[in-house]
């Protein structure tokens, strides 16, 4: 029996109009969605994505991020923007909302991948970066790949790339969709995939981005949408910095 396609989307960061094309874009080529954390921060949306997401992500395959954390308990260590954001989302969340940021998990293992907002070491607050391979900081990974089997799918840095190991222990390599085009093949050697940010992407690139996994086989989308609209939504709102909405317009 042929797997399903599952689509992973994560950093949605409270930016409905890309959160809406992006779940258009799913229900068309996946069969099921799961969702790895950070629903608000940053953006102008918080209730709206939380109630897209409960209605369209698969339960128990949905995880917390380091935002909805900082929401839920203390942004003391967040940059002050950011922060300003996320205790604004924190007055008028709903409370079907709060309790549905609360009920997250962690982390969650399908088909024998690990998924995780973070890092295999620290599920919800971790970056794992794409520098980490170039610039040969092969003790930090190699801890990393000591924690999974197979496969680990993340998060957070907003960056879409895929660090794999070329030599156990000793050599790491990394693929960056933008560079070797968009499918990435799964071939049996461990890795960490992270499937891109929907609401503030940070590769240069301002089209959200998620993966979809088919088999062996991980394929990035970029989806284009109403970025404007957004950043009208974060200059009318007092709460939120323009440096919110700069970002999106320039994918950083």
């Amino acid at each position: 029996m042929k797997r399903k396609r599952i689509a992973l989307i994560a950093d949605v960061h409270a930016n409905f109009a890309a959160l809406e094309a992006v779940l258009d874009d799913c229900c068309r080529r996946a069969d099921r969605i799961c969702f790895l954390g950070d629903a608000v921060g940053y953006g102008p949306n918080p209730n709206e994505c939380i109630d897209a997401l409960r209605k369209y992500c698969m339960p128990g395959y949905c995880l917390m991020g380091n935002h909805d954390h900082a929401t839920l308990y203390s942004a003391e260590f967040f940059s002050a923007y950011a922060r300003q954001s996320i205790e604004w989302a924190r007055t008028i969340l709903t409370d079907e909302n709060m309790n549905w940021l609360a009920g997250l998990k962690s982390h969650f293992v399908r088909f024998g991948a690990l998924a995780v907002h973070g890092s295999p070491k620290d599920y919800i607050f971790d970056f794992v970066l794409a520098s980490d391979a170039t610039l040969k900081k092969t003790q930090k990974l190699a801890d990393y790949f000591s924690q999974f089997e197979s496969f680990c799918f993340n998060a957070n840095t907003h960056q879409p790339c895929s660090i794999f190991e070329i030599k156990h222990n000793q050599e790491y390599g990394v693929f960056e969709p933008y560079d070797g085009g968009r499918h990435y093949q799964m071939d049996g050697r461990k890795a960490i995939i992270n499937v891109g940010s929907v609401g503030q992407p940070r590769d240069r690139d301002p089209r959200a981005c998620y993966a979809i996994i088919e088999d062996m086989t991980v394929e990035w989308r970029r989806i284009e949408y109403d970025v404007e609209r957004t950043v009208a939504e974060i200059e009318s709102n007092p709460e939120i910095s323009d440096i919110c909405g700069l970002r999106l317009r320039e994918g950083r």
